[in-house]
């Protein structure tokens, strides 16, 4: 080719000034081997990079210091970034150079791991400028950029970069030149408009909207590759900024700009952009205060995302979403987007996302705001979002202290939000952070500081609206106080904030107006609020009017929470949450009611009742739910009537045991005094068997001291239900007293285990002595195996006796195998494996189970050679297990592993594991196995927390009982 028509000739010329030694140009490749390495990639490869591979099949250049790759050797750098090719190295190890497609021809740059840095659009510019580069030796950026210009001056990529380092070194006039060269080169160089109108703003304000506006009409996506040239966030906020307030021609280039400019989501470029965009037309409708038009346009335009390549979340956009559908009540489907974000791989995304569901508990009065506050402080925030943080957690204590506290100074969080407030200078921040510094001087009847507090809160409409009710609450005159009243429920509707609205209804109906009670109601029981809902009843003096909307929404979060506790996909355990809050405060709201609540729950258990019985064997039937919602709500009432009707079905025989189990939890759990008394006078008094035993084993798990010696006198006689049940309560509540009188259970064979667990609860280890003894003399009379209670609470000591028992046949040997493996002893091992080869099915599948329980490697059924499979493994891996320490799961089982062992997905690990732990350490700190997910969450810490200062005093062997090593 000639050389005024070849492209590569000036590079080729540069290149043969050098002696041969210097450069390696390699022999040339056939057309056909570029075409399959096209197929191969996916991509047709740039014409000049093609013409260069034509004549020379890769090249290495000054001496290796830039090595052009060979055919073969192109490829992506990897599976998120298909777009670009890797075509030449150096002269760093690390320097990599690509090039990518785009509508306009190709971008040819470095690859820094993660996106493309374009600085050139032909192959031969690129190569004719890096080779000078490293002709001369230009090693600062500036240089290195004079000499791309030199060379491909007509680039407006290289214009773009030349403007913003003139930007950086202040020269503006220098910089608006380049930038309009860079525009006029490449039009659709949307940053290099960003930039041209971003230098303009402070000059000429309709030039820079135009830019702007040119910027904006030239950003389409998905953008081409990681790291294409296109406009920043920044733009759309800029951009806000030069429309009025509202504006329909902004928000109709918005609507363009989504709706016709944007046709997938494959990089976190184009995600950020698509965000930005979203949240800006929802600016647009919020600004005329219509938050439910701002809130349909975000969920469009999440939902549209949902078949798009690479997008999992929008943080942005869902928060705001969150936000919006907050204010409107729409809380449910608020936390359905928030449960994704609190398992968001960005701490500070879940940190964020922690403080919406704080936000969304306190305005529904539901419990563990605190305990969520603390998650979300404890993440990275920004200042805006800890000073949102610390508003939450103060108006959480205000309201505390209002409600009863004696507390009325400034809670510290408040004071620190007040810090931060006026170091951001956010005046909307500062009137929030008013509105409950005026609630705290009306609690300690300082209204002249409350009214002047109130009076500031203009900058922020919401706090202002409220401040308008307060002031309302202490107007001497009623006209007043109802005009007060009026003009907050108008402003509340206007600005679409209905929870609000519903409120100030409330306190127009004590101003006499009673009609506004119902239009409440409606709107809380839309929101599905508790707190609304019984306070609109009450307020009209009708506590049970909505008795049987609580216990329809209590039935359907019984449900979900159960759905949840048992992992059903794709729920897991800490989805409980959310129901568990919402049951919470159903049973607050009913708490504040009087008989007559009370009367309507017991009449809607005698009818379920009924049902319950036909519903054996249907955990999930709607009448089981109902009745399990109704005992729940039952529990949280403190009056005496609510324990007389719990009191009344602990004596019905019921015999589902959902809802038996049901009863259980919420005589364990009840806050009523009264049903304490009841269950004291129950064991006292009672006389059926199986009622009795309910009672006692209530105050088990209650840990009632006072029922103890009653307690003893049952565990000492009577029918076997009764004397297990105070048995086992003895043990929970921890009374020594009881060790004499249940010892001799021992010998009664449906007692046996019962009391030797309740006896290693008190610190008594002659239950595992005697079980010890049964399982030698085989006996056959217990009704579980002594072999499992040996295993879990016996030490080391026990591993012949284990070891020798597991030889025999029958239910004995079986026991004792399934005792090897939770006893923690690595020696058993062998005799594991050995009896995996057994002869009797059921060994052989016990010993592997047991080596499961050890190891934590899992099995194949299915597997012929089950011996020698666990034989190899044991060869490779036997010599990392310490044969001194216990063992499970792979893991050394100490009080750590115990107290990690409460998390567990299984109710039963977590109840077994919390008597081991107990009988390990001999403390007596609460875990409520199958409790509400918070409340495990704090009994873990809480359990941490004693381990933290008393761990150092226990042996790591894992052997232990009552805090002493076992021999």
């Amino acid at each position: 080719m000639h050389a005024a028509t070849d492209p590569l000739a000036p590079v080729m010329g540069l290149l043969a000034r050098y002696r041969s030694d210097v450069h390696t140009l390699r022999a040339a490749t056939t057309a056909s081997t570029l075409d399959a390495v096209e197929e191969h990639l996916g991509v047709p490869l740039p014409p000049g990079l093609r013409a260069f591979l034509v004549r020379h099949n890769g090249a290495t250049l000054f001496r290796g210091a830039l090595r052009v790759r060979a055919a073969a050797d192109l490829a992506s750098p990897e599976a998120r970034a298909p777009e670009v090719t890797l075509f030449a190295d150096g002269p760093r190890d690390d320097d990599h150079w690509g090039v990518a497609a785009t509508a306009d021809g190709h971008h040819f740059g470095r690859w820094d791991g993660t996106r493309l840095h374009p600085l050139h659009e032909s192959f031969a510019a690129w190569l004719h400028a890096q080779s000078r580069i490293l002709d001369e030796d230009r090693r600062d950026a500036a240089s290195q950029l004079a000499v791309r210009l030199e060379v491909d001056p007509d680039c407006g990529l290289l214009h773009l970069a030349q403007g913003e380092r003139l930007l950086a070194d202040g020269d503006a006039d220098g910089a608006i030149r380049a930038l309009r060269r860079a525009v006029a080169l490449a039009p659709e160089l949307a940053p290099a408009w960003q930039r041209l109108g971003e230098t303009l703003l402070g000059s000429d304000r309709g030039e820079a909207q135009v830019a702007f506006l040119v910027a904006l009409r030239a950003t389409r996506l998905p953008v081409d590759y990681p790291g294409f040239p296109h406009a920043e966030p920044s733009l759309f906020r800029t951009l806000e900024s030069l429309f009025p307030p509202g504006d329909a021609g902004w928000e109709r280039e918005l609507h363009q700009m989504l709706h016709e400019r944007v046709h997938a989501l494959r990089h976190p470029e184009g995600v950020a952009l698509y965000e930005a965009a979203a949240l800006a037309l929802a600016r647009v409708h919020l600004t005329r205060s219509d938050r439910r038009a701002a809130r349909d346009v975000l969920v469009t335009l999440r939902d549209r995302t949902a078949g798009m390549a690479a997008v999992t979340e929008l943080p942005e956009l869902t928060l705001s979403l969150v936000a919006l559908e907050t204010a409107l009540g729409l809380h449910d489907s608020a936390e359905d987007a928030l449960r994704r974000l609190r398992r968001h791989a960005d701490v500070a995304v879940r940190a964020r996302a922690d403080l919406a569901l704080a936000h969304i508990a306190l305005l529904r009065e539901e419990p563990w705001v605190d305990e969520i506050l603390q998650e979300a402080l404890a993440g990275p925030l920004t200042t805006t979002d800890r000073c949102d943080a610390l508003l939450v957690s103060a108006e959480h204590a205000v309201a505390r202290r209002a409600d009863g506290g004696a507390d009325m100074r400034t809670p510290a969080a408040l004071d620190e939000a007040v810090r931060l407030a006026a170091l951001l200078g956010d005046d909307a921040r500062k009137a929030r952070a008013s509105l409950l510094l005026g609630d705290l001087a009306r609690a300690r009847g300082d209204l002249p500081a409350a009214c002047r507090h109130w009076l500031s809160c203009d900058a922020d409409p919401e706090a202002a609206l409220r401040a308008t009710v307060r002031l309302g609450d202490l107007a001497a005159d009623p006209a007043e106080a109802l005009a007060h009243y009026a003009r907050a429920v108008e402003g509340y509707r206007r600005v679409q904030l209905p929870i609000r609205e519903a409120w100030a209804r409330l306190r127009l109906v004590r101003c006499g107006d009673a009609s506004q009670a119902e239009d409440a109601r409606r709107i809380f029981r839309d929101a599905g609020l508790a707190a609304g809902v019984a306070a609109a009843d009450a307020v009209v003096d009708r506590p049970e009017a909505s008795v049987a909307w609580h216990l329809g929404r209590a039935a359907e979060l019984a449900r979900q929470r159960q759905e949840a506790q048992r992992m059903r996909p794709p729920l897991v355990r800490a989805d409980a949450e959310r129901p568990e809050r919402r049951l919470l405060a159903h049973r607050r709201a009913i708490a504040r009611g009087d008989g007559r609540v009370v009367d309507s729950l017991a009449e809607a258990l005698r009818d379920e009742l009924p049902r319950v019985e036909h519903a054996a064997g249907r955990p999930y039937d709607p009448g089981v739910m109902r009745f399990v919602a109704a005992l729940d709500l039952l529990a949280g009432h403190p009056g005496w009537d609510a324990a007389r009707v719990m009191m009344q079905l602990l004596v019905a025989d019921i015999q589902n045991d959902t809802a038996a189990r049901a009863l259980m939890g919420a005589l364990a759990r009840s806050p009523n005094m009264t049903l304490v008394e009841a269950l004291l006078a129950a064991v006292r008094s009672l006389t059926e068997p199986r009622a009795l035993a309910a009672a006692a084993e209530a105050l088990g798990w209650r840990r009632e001291a006072e029922a103890a010696p009653r307690l003893r006198e049952l565990a000492a006689t009577g029918s076997s239900p009764v004397r297990r049940a105070a048995i086992t309560a003895l043990g929970r509540i921890g009374d020594e007293e009881a060790i004499d009188v249940i010892l001799p259970a021992l010998e009664v064979p449906e007692l046996a285990e019962a009391a030797s667990v309740a006896l290693l609860l008190l610190g008594e280890w002659r239950g595992v002595d005697f079980h010890g003894q049964a399982l030698a003399q085989d006996r056959t009379n217990l009704t579980r195996s002594p072999g499992e209670l040996v295993g879990r609470h016996g030490g080391p000591s026990y591993l012949l006796l284990l070891l020798r028992v597991a030889e025999r046949e029958g239910p004995a040997g079986l026991g004792a195998i399934q005792g090897l493996g939770l006893l923690g002893s690595m020696r058993a091992v062998p005799k594991l494996i050995e009896l995996c080869g057994h002869r009797d099915p059921a060994r052989a599948a016990a010993a592997q189970a047991a080596l499961e329980l050890l190891t934590g490697q899992r099995s194949d059924p299915e597997d012929p050679y089950p011996r020698q499979r666990w034989d190899l493994w044991w060869q490779t891996h036997g010599a990392h297990y310490d044969e001194g320490r216990r063992w499970r799961a792979g893991q050394p089982l100490d009080v750590r592993a115990l107290i990690a062992r409460l998390g567990d997905d299984d109710v039963g690990v977590r109840m077994t594991s919390f008597d081991e732990l107990a009988i390990s350490t001999g403390e007596r700190l609460p875990f409520d196995a199958d409790g509400p997910w918070r409340a495990q969450l704090a009994h873990r810490e809480a359990w941490t927390r004693w381990y933290n200062a008393h761990g150092h005093a226990l042996s790591a062997r894992g052997w232990l009982f009552h805090g002493r090593e076992v021999g």
